[in-house]
């Protein structure tokens, strides 16, 4: 049973003058980004077209993992989201840690997850500072072996900042915790 750790970054975040918000039937704008792209909502997540697909907006920050980290049943993985940050006090913040599966089309199945509330200190300096915020799992036994996803998330908070994500696909390798046993050859018996 070991520790594992893995820093991500999610680079720079700033307190938004206005929540993002829809405008027009399937407009989005974000005035953080000053991005307006075509959306369509369920009530919980904008969606949007890429490639043919309807993909959660949220979930389209996606690269593949630059370090994959190996566990096993037991292990503890801590995941340590960092970002830079410039603008007011924010309270109430939330980070979202998780690991699972990406489905085809984006959807987002963990298999263990948590949000944590925290607050961001003020920032009055252009020159934005480091941050982060951490949690650790503890593996538990009976998963499957082989490669899984890593979701970590900021979002809300008062003033809003957003919603930041970064996803890493196939930065777990687990294994069964299982380790094989020597064979040792013998010699036939018989006639």
């Amino acid at each position: 049973m070991e520790l594992k750790t893995l820093a991500l970054a999610i680079g720079d975040l700033k307190a938004m003058a206005d929540p993002p918000a829809l405008y027009g039937p399937n407009l989005y704008y974000n005035p953080a980004t000053r991005d307006t792209v075509s959306a369509w909502t369920d009530g919980n997540r904008l969606w949007v077209l890429e490639s043919g697909i309807f993909v959660p907006l949220n979930f389209t920050n996606r690269q593949s993992a630059p370090k994959v980290v190996s566990v096993a049943p037991g292990d503890k993985l801590q995941i340590i989201l960092g970002f830079d940050y410039t603008g007011p006090a924010v309270s109430g913040a939330q980070a979202y840690f998780g690991w699972g599966y990406f489905g085809f089309i984006g959807n987002w199945a963990p298999t263990q997850e948590i949000w944590v509330s925290f607050n961001i200190p003020a920032n009055p300096s252009s020159t934005p500072v480091h941050q982060e915020q951490s949690f650790t799992f503890t593996i538990p036994s009976g998963v499957s072996p082989g490669l899984a996803d890593i979701l970590v998330q900021v979002n809300g908070g008062s003033p809003d900042v957003g919603q930041h994500d970064l996803a890493y696909n196939l930065g777990l390798n687990l294994s069964s915790g299982i380790i094989p046993r020597r064979l040792r050859r013998v010699k036939p018996t018989g006639p």
